[in-house]
């Protein structure tokens, strides 16, 4: 009979390795007979799992009986590694000369001489010679021990790979998360564990969340003094670029050995070696958010490679990943390489909103004596662009105007910034038009973006926000700010979304609080008090809000910089706050003040708003005010109609005999919401007139206007990323009192009181599959009959009622029924039935279905609609994750009509996000239906007409060429009304062409 298994000296086997896969696997190297001797060698990169590994194979030979012995080489000890492996073969031997069944393991094995390397090599002969099962862990630099050992059997990184890909969660099939990880073990449990890194939140500086943890920590170890010099540079070069060519890192570190990148490419999958490609990503540090938190544990390395850090900020900068850069330059300490990487790139840098770094290098410049060139000149005007005020600009614009014999790329500088002062200058009140020549030749993108946000900033002051909005929605430069200009786009599209009365998603709202830091960076005086003031201006224009904190310093800041737009915006705000709070006679004095400013502007828009501020106050304030003395003052302005409208209301008269010259009665601009509100709630109108004397339409505006707080009115996501294997957090109320909860779609989960409950125990006795089957049958009952042929294929009686009750017993006693108090599954004698019970279980497969149904039935509500079906999709996932040999059908059946119902739910969502100008929301809803049904034609004319509104005319022509070809071959019947849908997308005659 074999003694109990006991824990060697040093490290105790670890019970968080015995998780099911590695156990699995584990089970493979396990010997059958405990007399047979195996050496098991381990060689791969730091985090790949080896001590996880050989630690799950030593518990498995405990269970079976064994002596486990576990030794790491990489402790203090007054002997050498040589010298404990041979005490250890010792103490071996010994114990297998008492019959023992014995594991040994070996971690941590570190690079030794030549003859601590065949001391070594005897001592592990030794053991497997004595009839021991022998684990070796070796980092790849230390495989020449491994060399030597020719009967040895080998697991390598590339091993390790598959059993993570094989035997690991399928979320971790998508491609965002294999970016981060690359399949790694180590940070794959790091990703599963850490739900917030998941969604993209990977914690701060100080607190850095697991993800960010184990991500730093690994990268540290690939950076080990162990490797070579020329190794050792190679991977600190992979490291801080994050991605790139091979070329990127000739420039960074000279010729790259091919040899060695094939190496890197076999050992090291972190970085992520592509020869196809002729490229690298490193898993997770290509993210400049990650990279900040890995950069704190490379100074070190970086610091002894200071040629090699100021190469890779260069080729950082020439690719424009600024913020990276920065914080390359970060660590440098040479002054004057600094100063010329400031200089070459200073007014990017700037733009990205590294000004501590561009200040420090035209600090070296002066002192070096250098003021008067190009680049300094040009950069220290951008400077003042972004932070001056505005009537000190214009002997550095004349500066720059003069200077001569410039290259390129100076060239191109100068242009950008004068065309910066073209944009000061409308801020200003200047309505000159931006030099716009040769602009976006010279400066690419950034100029582009600079002339985009210029004509944003002119529609603002016509009031045109819907145009802005059209304009920016599908504009990926309003989106994921990178710079100032970018920034400021988001910030554009932020506000006509408001104005339009849309409400930001989640993602945009992480997009406007990026380019609040990124404009705070870069110009924390001027224009960051303007940006992080832009919630509370939007929540007292559109919202419930009744003033804006700290108004006065805005003002008076926006008059101390010359910036007149700002002060007049920001005048009008504290009007409307004053309005809505009852200060009458400060509402007069403001108006008054923004009509001074803006008179002699071009558009009139914000002196008409003024005046309807002023004109409401006057007759709150019980003024008589002439309408024919309104009407000489200007018409052809809608705000101008509103405010004679307001008159005539206030008076409790209705409008059917005043003349509108651009409103109209039937409707009502979205986009003047905002006015129509202040009229009907602050204006002098008597509730009990207010159906009477106003139109219907503009009272449905009225009433479809959210007036609650900005911040309140956030969309919350309409989609669950895939990444989240727990509950959804759904739109609509659960039901509290469900104790247990069963998700089905996409991914078999189950969780008790929150917790979530091993699969593996679940597996016995098909307890899993019960489950699941009345998860996804309709009311969650079967009768018994089915579940025994859907499960066990056999309805023969007296042995299946004995299985169903074993399944049913597991179900519970893993669920902790009892000591929880409920009982999960109800068995009917009576019925014959089977089902789970509804007062203490809740699926997900009953949100779906309750989302997809509320889509189809929202037809006279397209945003109802749209919602529901962006729901729908979110908790269908990957659909009903479901594995029963089921001779019946049953379960198949059930999974079809879900499928058929997620279908139809995202047709329905994708033709109400068309009708509501969402084209490539309809777009991705399409899409989705088609890869299930690929021939539903109400979906297929959906994603039609989304791409042509999106102009991507050349998705349009392949989904027209595959059509043809399947009707061509009978594949598919004719449709005239898709036909018609492309030959409207594409602007021709199908049966013509």
């Amino acid at each position: 009979m074999p003694k109990k298994s006991s824990q060697a000296k040093g490290q105790p086997v670890q019970s968080r390795v015995a998780t099911a896969p590695l156990l699995r696997v584990a089970g493979r190297y396990v010997r059958k007979d405990g007399n047979e001797p195996r050496i098991l060698v381990l060689c791969a990169e730091t985090g790949m799992g080896k001590s996880s590994f050989m630690d799950s194979v030593l518990l498995v030979e405990a269970q079976r009986g064994a002596t486990v012995k576990r030794m790491s080489l990489d402790g203090p000890g007054a002997e050498s590694p040589a010298e404990r492996l041979s005490r250890l073969a010792r103490e071996t031997t010994s114990l297998r000369r008492r019959g023992q069944r014995v594991a040994v393991g070996i971690d941590c094995v570190p690079v030794a001489s030549e003859g601590d390397m065949i001391r070594e090599l005897r001592a592990i002969r030794r053991m497997a010679a004595a009839g021991a099962l022998v684990i070796i862990c070796l980092l790849p630099e230390a495989d020449d021990l491994f060399n030597l050992l020719g009967e040895a059997k080998r697991l390598d990184n590339q091993d390790f790979l598959s059993l993570v890909a094989l035997e690991g969660d399928q979320l971790m099939l998508d491609p965002e998360f294999r970016r981060l990880t690359h399949g790694i073990p180590m940070l794959t449990e790091a990703l599963m564990e850490d739900e917030a890194a998941r969604v993209g939140m990977y914690g701060t500086e100080v607190s850095p969340g697991k993800f960010a943890r184990y991500l730093r920590n690994l990268v540290c170890n690939h950076l080990r003094d162990s490797l070579t010099n020329e190794e050792l540079d190679l991977r600190c070069a992979m490291a801080l670029l994050g991605q790139g060519s091979f070329d990127d890192l000739d420039a960074v570190i000279g010729h790259v050995d091919d040899e060695l990148l094939m190496w890197l490419q076999d050992q090291a999958p972190l970085f992520g070696v592509d020869f196809h490609r002729l490229c690298f990503e490193t898993a997770g540090v290509f993210s400049d958010e990650l990279f900040a938190f890995c950069l704190s544990g490379m100074k070190r390395c970086c610091k002894e490679r200071p040629k090699l850090l100021a190469h890779a900020a260069r080729v950082l900068c020439s690719r424009g990943q600024f913020v990276r850069a920065e914080l390359l330059c970060g660590l440098i300490t040479d002054e004057e390489e600094l100063s010329q990487i400031g200089m070459r790139w200073g007014v990017e840098l700037l733009m990205s909103g590294k000004v501590v770094m561009v200040s420090r290098s035209l600090r070296h410049e002066r002192e070096a004596g250098n003021t008067d060139g190009a680049l300094p000149s040009i950069t220290r005007q951008a400077i003042m662009e972004l932070n001056g005020r505005h009537s000190e600009l214009s002997h550095g614009r004349e500066q720059l105007r003069a200077l001569k014999g410039l290259s390129h790329h100076e060239e191109g500088l100068r242009r950008y910034v004068l065309a910066m002062g073209g944009q000061r200058d409308l801020v200003a009140g200047v309505f000159a038009s931006i030099p716009q020549e040769g602009l976006g030749e010279w400066t690419g993108e950034r100029g582009a973006r600079l002339l985009k946000h210029q004509r944003c900033t002119r529609l603002l002051i016509e009031g045109a926000f819907s145009t802005i909005f059209d304009e920016l929605l599908d504009d990926g430069d309003g989106h994921e700010p990178e710079d100032v200009t970018g920034a400021l786009l988001c910030l554009d599209f932020a506000v006509a979304e408001a104005m339009v009365g849309g409400s930001r998603t989640p993602r945009e709202q992480q997009d406007v609080e990026r380019s609040i830091r990124i404009i705070e960076e870069a110009s924390p005086g001027r224009l960051g008090p303007y940006a992080r003031a832009l919630d509370g201006a939007i929540n007292v224009i559109v919202g419930d809000g009744t003033q804006l904190r700290g108004i006065e310093y805005l003002i008076a800041r926006a008059n101390e910089y010359g910036d007149v737009l700002v002060e007049a915006l920001f005048l009008l705000l504290a009007a409307v706050g004053d309005l809505k709070a009852g200060a009458f006679s400060r509402v007069h004095v403001r108006t008054i003040k923004v009509c001074e400013l803006v008179r002699e502007w071009e558009s009139s828009f914000l002196l008409d708003a003024a005046l309807l501020v002023g004109l409401l106050s006057r007759l709150r304030m019980g003024e008589d005010i002439d309408e024919d003395r309104l009407r000489t003052h200007g018409s052809g302005s809608a705000l101008r109609d509103l405010c004679r409208a307001a008159v005539l209301m206030s008076r409790g008269r209705r409008i059917d005999s005043l003349r509108l010259d651009e409103l109209s009665r039937s409707t009502f601009p979205r986009e003047l919401a905002w006015a129509l509100m202040l009229v009907l709630h602050h204006g002098d109108l008597s509730p009990s007139d207010v159906n009477s004397v106003v139109p219907a339409s503009w009272l449905r505006v009225e009433r479809t206007t959210d007036l609650s707080s900005w911040p309140a009115r956030v969309e919350r996501p309409v989609r669950k990323e895939r990444d989240l294997p727990e509950e959804p957090k759904a739109p609509q109320k659960v039901d509290r009192t469900a104790r247990v909860r069963i998700t089905l779609m996409g991914s078999f989960l189950v969780r008790v009181d929150g917790r979530t409950v091993k699969q593996e125990g679940l597996v016995a006795r098909h307890a899993r599959d019960l489950l699941a089957l009345l998860a996804i049958v309709k009311g969650h009952k079967v009768t018994k009959r089915d579940a025994l042929l859907a499960i066990w294929g056999d309805d023969e009686y007296s042995k299946g009622m004995q299985r169903l009750y074993e399944a049913t017993s597991v179900v519970r006693r893993v669920l902790g029924a009892k000591e929880c108090g409920i009982d999960p599954i109800l068995s009917s004698r009576t019925e014959g039935t089977i089902a789970l019970n509804p007062e203490c279980v809740s699926c997900d497969v009953d949100d779906f279905t309750e989302e997809a149904l509320l889509s189809l039935g929202h037809e006279g509500s397209d945003l109802k609609a749209m919602r529901h079906a962006c729901n729908a999709r979110r908790w269908y996932g990957g659909g009903p994750s479901i594995e029963l040999n089921d001779v019946t059908g049953l379960s198949r059946r059930h999974a079809r009509t879900l499928e058929g119902l997620f279908v139809s739910a995202l047709s329905s969502g994708g033709m109400a996000a068309l009708r509501q100008g969402r084209p490539y929301l309809a777009s991705q809803l399409a899409r989705d239906a088609l890869t299930i049904e690929p021939k539903r034609e109400d979906t297929t004319i959906c994603l039609v007409e989304s791409l042509s509104q999106l102009g991507r005319s050349s998705e349009i022509e392949a989904l027209c060429e595959k059509y043809r070809r399947q009707t061509s071959r009978g594949a598919r019947r004719r449709s005239k009304a898709l036909e018609r849908a492309f030959e409207d997308a594409l602007g021709r005659d199908l049966v013509a062409s």
